[in-house]
């Protein structure tokens, strides 16, 4: 009988190994300049056209290789970072298994060319491969240092190449690796080109990392935050007013490598005690000294988790480390995370006594309640209110049967969501009188230039005004009495975590929106208030659940009422 089981070819390997190591332009980017970074590299420049599809050049003045060395780089699992098993546990190098140029090589055109600095000028050493075939080997005039180029990457394996994201979207990833290469490394310089474009300059400074957080993350990231010493971690920390709705703004690093830690992550967290309210993560760039053989970072394919032997020591030091600088230092005047001034708010043309209330405005007239927000049709007049509490609205149901119990925040959410997520998937606008500066870090700002477009979708009229500042001429319709500069901050957040411009991704992005705008759940609102919202909730088209999947509210017939006495 034949043999159900066969070795693979070496061809086949190759391009599998790169489907674990290699998954987009940005995968290529973070192996090969950690690369530099072992061959002792000051200096990286990397190039990149197309998102990284069509280029990605990365050039450094690290040690080079020999002619010997230059072709055995290029075997699976060829590396001169570790030699048996327990060199594992003393790992200090970024990477060591020696798949990411053969897997790179498999999937690309690729050509290095490298030489050593004590070799003569006319002794580098150039190597051409194409989808993992060894067309040239060469010498080569080079200075001291490493050139590699990958064009055409995916090209021989067009399943993997369907699954890439956008050119745009591509680039913005290499921009946030090479910001957290940089960050991680303050004593080399690093350069990115994108498109002919100097979009990264992070020169080496007498100020170390103090000044790569300022020129990576922006002055005003910086500005918000407090020193963290002790005797093995450093780096800055966001005071309690300057916080996110995710992990987006930490940045962990153990002996260089950017790792993510969620034990460390909560340690930071508690470290603040009860000065940041739920819902809410602290900022921070933390460089943390470890030992080898107290942290494994063989966990993972592509280095990003680490396993840590003394979890309890780890979470003690790093809560200590925090609660200390926050004594240490009084922190500054509060910054709201969005880090901008309080911009000016718009407001629909003057009527009547106006009554505020959160980010519900209404006006007492007694023909109609003419806030913008409020203006469709109304075809069903819905149940009568009875009365409000703070978060609640109780009316009478059109049956006379029981109470319902209303959820303001919850059907205030779905008002706006199905105002925004129009059939045509645009949501209108309302210009500004004034237009609203935004200052940006870089990495934000880079998300922002790639998105201005989706954002128009959304209601959002933004244009560019320097380079890390952008100018909101109008807002959704149905906003009013928001924190423009905050809001915008949150989605910048929010298309990092959610790039994808597909339908469903769109609604989940015009929910979270829509979320943002809502009235606060502590608030309590008059009759009229309550009466319009209850109107509005009633002529939705799913009006008994929000966008987040929750009730928006509950009947309390006479047998509920009943148990509840």
């Amino acid at each position: 009988m034949s043999s159900k089981i066969r070795l693979l070819n070496h061809d086949v390997i190759n391009k599998i190994a790169a489907g674990e190591v290699i998954e987009n332009p940005s995968s290529v980017v973070k192996e090969l300049v950690e690369n530099s970074l072992d061959a002792g590299a000051t200096e990286i420049t990397v190039e990149i056209k197309g998102g990284g599809r069509q280029l990605i050049r990365i050039t450094d003045n690290g040690c080079g290789m020999s002619p010997e060395d230059a072709a055995l780089c290029l075997e699976r699992h060829a590396t001169s970072k570790i030699h048996d098993i327990d060199d594992l546990s003393t790992l200090v190098t970024m990477g060591f298994r020696g798949e990411a140029l053969a897997s790179i090589a498999s999937v690309s055109k690729f050509t290095l060319v490298t030489r050593q600095a004590e070799d003569p000028v006319d002794l580098g050493t150039l190597v051409v491969v194409e989808g993992g075939k060894l067309l040239q080997s060469t010498s080569a005039a080079r200075s001291p240092g490493t050139t590699i180029e990958i064009k055409s990457l995916f090209d021989n394996v067009p399943v993997r190449k369907k699954f890439l994201k956008s050119p745009a979207h591509d680039g913005a990833e290499v921009f946030k690796v090479m910001s957290v290469m940089a960050l991680g490394n303050p004593d080399v310089k690093f350069q990115l080109i994108r498109d002919g474009k100097n979009v990264l300059n992070a020169p080496v400074t007498k100020g170390g990392l103090k000044e790569r957080v300022g020129s990576v993350l922006g002055k005003e990231f910086f500005k918000a935050c407090l020193p963290v010493e002790s005797e093995t971690i450093h780096g800055f920390v966001g005071n309690p007013s300057y916080t996110r709705h995710n992990r987006l703004g930490q940045y962990l690093f153990i002996n260089r490598r950017a790792v993510i830690s969620p034990v460390i992550s909560r340690a930071v967290r508690e470290g603040f005690g009860t000065t940041i309210p739920a819902g809410r993560f602290p900022v921070f760039v933390l460089h943390w000294d470890m030992p080898t053989f107290d942290v494994d970072v063989n966990v993972h394919p592509q280095k990003k988790e680490v396993r840590l032997r003394d979890e309890e020591g780890v979470i003690h030091t790093v809560r200590e480390a925090i609660s200390r600088s926050l004594r240490k230092k009084e922190a500054p005047q509060p910054v709201v995370a969005s880090t901008f001034t309080r911009p000016p708010v718009y407001h629909p043309k003057p009527a009547p006594a106006p009554t505020v209330c959160e980010s519900v405005v209404t006006y007492a007239v007694e023909e109609e309640v003419v806030h913008p927000e409020f203006k469709w049709t109304v075809e069903v007049a819905g149940p009568q209110v009875m009365t409000t509490v703070q978060g609640f609205i109780l009316a009478e149901p059109e049956d006379g049967g029981g109470i319902l119990l209303i959820d303001q925040k919850r059907a205030h959410h779905r008002i706006l969501f199905e105002k925004m997520n129009k059939a045509d998937g645009r949501a209108a606008m309302q210009t500004l009188a004034v237009p609203i500066q935004i200052d940006l870090t870089p990495i934000e700002a880079d998300v922002m230039r790639q998105n201005l477009e989706r954002l128009e979708t959304f209601g959002f009229s933004i244009r560019e005004f320097s380079k890390q500042a952008f100018l909101v001429d109008a807002i959704p319709q149905s906003f009013s009495n928001i924190d423009v500069g905050a809001m915008i901050k949150d989605i910048m957040e929010d298309l990092q975590v959610y790039p994808v411009a597909a339908d469903g991704v769109r609604e989940k992005q015009f929910a979270r929106i829509a979320l943002r705008g809502t009235i606060s759940s502590q608030s309590k609102l008059s009759l009229p208030e309550a009466q319009e919202l209850v109107k509005k909730l009633w002529n939705c088209q799913d009006k008994d659940q929000c966008p987040s999947a929750h009730r928006t509210w509950v009947l309390l017939d006479g047998e509920k009422l009943r148990e509840l006495v």
